[in-house]
């Protein structure tokens, strides 16, 4: 008789595969989309700078609210969301550590101790302090994801000459917005041809098995060694460098949308330094 060998296994149809969070570009026709990337840029700076501005949950979460309209009206709510995943371990060690050991306590003391040369406290200062910053934290990551899924590569570096930039820094930027869509892609792939080999990435097999990181690390160490070689080549054929202001063509011109979104950012940040000085209480109670 033959030896029988076993035929290749189905896989479960019951076990739902998953896939990874893509912090891509997102291609669309929202109103995001069609946004300036300058406007969309000076979108992250102001949210940035007014989330900097409060110490306080109520306006912080207020802005968080602002935010979260603003990445509905891209269409990319759900994947902005799930692209947060890797961000939600270091929210939560920012929150802890500012909760046990916050600047200043006041308040309802809940736990005190001495570990060596720390002092950890909980108190119910710290506590609203710590969601204080969580929020901040929440919002500046969000608000930049959206300009990530929603800014192509072309659009912004020809949003960026036309603003007279030298053409080092614009490339600069817009191949970091480019390297994180390559990143996505090559992580992506590396899990799933890691997955199809048998070996199981998932979140609770890489806590318990720490070294499977290492089949993630070292093929993402090697293709990015790869692509930047293939980057410097390609940019020595295509001459850079030789022009010291190539031309742009199609210069991008901003529209009633940008006006709008202008508008409403002067006020924000107008609204958020008058309330910094204390000249206006717009969270302040009724009496």
């Amino acid at each position: 008789m033959s030896p029988q060998f076993p035929g290749p296994q189905r896989p479960d149809p019951r076990r739902r595969r998953r896939v990874p969070a893509r912090f891509a570009y997102a291609p669309g026709d929202s109103f995001v989309h069609r946004l300036d990337p300058r406007t969309k840029l000076a979108t992250v700076v102001v949210a940035a700078l007014v989330c900097l501005a409060f110490e306080t949950p109520l306006p912080l979460a207020a802005i968080l609210l602002l935010v979260a309209a603003y990445v509905h009206a891209g269409a990319i709510l759900v994947p902005a969301v799930r692209a947060l995943g890797p961000v939600l371990p270091l929210l939560a060690m920012v929150v802890a550590i500012n909760a046990f050991f916050p600047r200043e306590t006041s308040g309802t003391v809940f736990f005190a101790a001495e570990v060596g040369l720390l002092y950890p406290v909980l108190s119910t200062g710290s506590i609203v302090f710590a969601i204080s910053m969580g929020l901040r934290l929440l919002t500046i990551c969000l608000v930049g994801v959206v300009f990530v899924m929603t800014t192509s590569y072309t659009d912004l570096v020809r949003s960026l000459k036309g603003l007279g930039l030298p053409n080092s820094l614009t490339f600069a930027l817009g191949y970091a917005l480019r390297s994180t869509t390559w990143l996505a892609q090559d992580l992506s792939r590396i899990v799933e041809a890691q997955s199809a080999r048998g070996l199981s990435l998932e979140r609770r097999s890489l806590v318990r098995h720490p070294s499977r990181l290492l089949a993630l690390v070292v093929p993402m160490t090697v293709t990015i060694l790869a692509r930047s070689r293939h980057v410097t080549d390609a940019m020595q054929v295509r001459g850079y460098g030789a022009v010291s202001r190539p031309t742009c063509y199609r210069r991008p011109r901003p529209g009633y949308r940008d006006a709008l979104v202008g508008a409403a950012l002067g006020a924000l940040l107008l609204a958020a330094l008058l309330a910094r000085l204390g000249l206006i209480r717009p969270f302040a109670p009724l009496s």
